[in-house]
């Protein structure tokens, strides 16, 4: 069996896409995986599950007596091996997860902790009598999957094999359950051979599973799966730092004489890239868990409460550590754009042969509320990202942060002739000799004025003092903070 499943593995890695949602590639794996145990178990059903007692909910997917189910895998794993055959043809449906929620009372907890118990990644491959547990879960099955359960009746004389799976410090990734009438599994751990290859597919499934998330997806060990790249409308904290005034950066390098035109671009090229290398650096750190969206020439998007466990999480700490990111990357960024100045682009140098002053800084938007998440582009590249009218707003709103001047835009209406579009001017520009502070939206601000507090010689209240905007195209005003990084309390809870 271990030479067969590694074959398997093989074939079923290269076939998988990192383009695809997380959701396709997961029961891409689990579900042949748990045809071909089942079929060397001489099980009748055969489940993978994930627990989450914060919320109170199990995720399962079945695979047991449905007669297409067979067919359906063989089908499935050939067009993954050879996608040119099935080229006309519309993808087969693999069976996917069903969300159980456990009951609401206090039998609800005893459900919860005696599933979490059963299926700890420590405990070993081994058989357990159906605990009345068990047979709760196997009931809500049945009414999920009744193709899978027909002809099957489960009773407490029954036995079922638990497979748990954890690897390192990869300790969510839900426990395989096999079952079989009366004590027909028991004979897989009296066989020595067979226990021992139960042991290496259990290890190979986890292998498979984290190399083909961490790798494709960047899945962090905490991660709780049925939540992660799961497409629809989730509420988080977007932060998006950009580099100020990059145009006229741009420009500037375009025409400078001490640089030509090979030198020029690579300069550019370094300071982008160390750019989006200290946003990615400082986000990710486990205190803030950010995560990269997108990167877009000159400004990044970062998404923070995108997985936690809970589906209504808390406002006040997810916006929390968006200010506190946005206050270390400010000064981080500072120092890699002066670097960059003095190292690459030899600013003494420039100064000789022109009289044309630079001002490089960091500009940061913060926003928060529902955002849309979705896999956009074509069949053959998909890319998950978040998507919609928050992404743009908080897009605009680091590039209003990093203006010092308002912008005009023409239209045909002799009024609206010099309509301002962009009429915001830092009020911290002239005490700080800053050119771009941290803005937030009304919704950023009201979840994260518990860790802001007033610089010293600054008129009180000033931190907590909404100004108003109009956005590009935009008919609403809008009212933002702004802050710098002492207006952030690294103290406050």
């Amino acid at each position: 069996m271990c030479s067969d499943f590694q074959t398997f593995q093989l074939k079923l890695l290269l076939s998988l896409s990192p383009n695809a949602p997380l959701d396709e590639n997961l029961r891409a794996v689990i579900c042949p995986a748990l045809s071909k145990i089942q079929d060397y178990c001489g099980a009748e059903l055969a489940m993978h599950a994930f627990v989450n007692l914060e919320i109170g909910e199990i995720h399962a997917l079945v695979i047991g007596s449905s007669p297409g189910n067979r067919e359906l895998l063989l089908r499935e794993l050939e067009r993954r091996h050879a996608p040119e055959k099935d080229a006309g043809i519309a993808d087969p449906v693999l069976p996917g997860y069903k969300r159980i929620v456990l009951p609401a009372e206090e039998t609800g907890k005893t459900i919860g902790d005696s599933l979490a118990e059963m299926m700890s990644p420590s405990k070993e491959v081994r058989t357990e009598a159906i605990s009345d547990d068990m047979l709760w879960i196997f009931r809500e099955l049945r009414k999920l999957f009744p193709d899978e359960f027909a002809g099957h009746s489960i009773s407490r004389d029954d036995t079922v094999l638990l497979i748990p799976l954890g690897m390192g410090a990869y300790q969510r990734l839900g426990c395989i359950v096999m079952w079989a009438p009366s004590k027909n599994l028991m004979k897989c751990l009296d066989d020595s051979k067979r226990y021992e290859n139960l042991i290496a597919f259990r290890k190979g499934t986890e292998q498979l599973i984290v190399r083909i998330f961490r790798n494709f997806y960047h899945m962090e060990p905490h991660t709780y799966l049925p939540s992660y790249y799961r497409i629809g409308e989730k509420p988080v904290a977007l932060l998006c730092p950009e580099i100020a005034e990059f145009d006229r950066i741009s420009e500037i390098l375009r025409v400078c004489r001490h640089l030509d035109d090979e030198a020029a671009a690579e300069c550019l090229r370094k300071l982008v890239n160390r750019f989006s290398e200290t946003v990615a650096q400082v986000v990710e750190q486990p205190h803030y868990r950010g995560r990269v969206d997108q990167i877009l020439g000159n400004c990044v998007l970062v998404v923070f409460g995108e997985y936690l466990d809970t589906p209504d999480p808390n406002p006040k700490p997810v916006c929390a550590r968006a200010v506190f990111a946005a206050a270390e990357l400010e000064m981080k960024l500072r120092q890699v754009m002066q670097s960059w100045l003095d190292d690459d682009f030899d600013f003494d140098q420039f100064c000789k042969g022109n009289n044309e002053q630079i001002t490089l800084a960091p500009a940061i938007g913060i926003d928060y509320g529902k955002v849309v998440f979705d896999y956009v582009g074509s069949h053959k590249k998909r890319v998950y990202m978040a998507v919609g009218e928050r992404v743009s707003f908080v897009k605009n709103l680091a590039s209003l942060a990093g203006r010092e001047n308002h912008d005009a835009f023409v239209t045909d209406s002799p009024r609206m002739r010099f309509c301002p579009v962009m009429q915001y001017i830092p009020s911290g520009n002239q005490q700080s000799g800053r050119t771009a502070p941290i803005l937030l939206s009304q919704s950023a601000y009201t979840w994260s004025k518990h860790v802001l507090k007033e610089r010293p010689g600054d008129p009180a209240g000033t931190v907590h003092h909404s100004r108003t905007i109009r956005l590009p195209g935009r008919p609403t005003l809008y009212s933002v903070y702004e802050l710098w990084p002492e207006n952030v309390d690294h103290t406050a809870p």
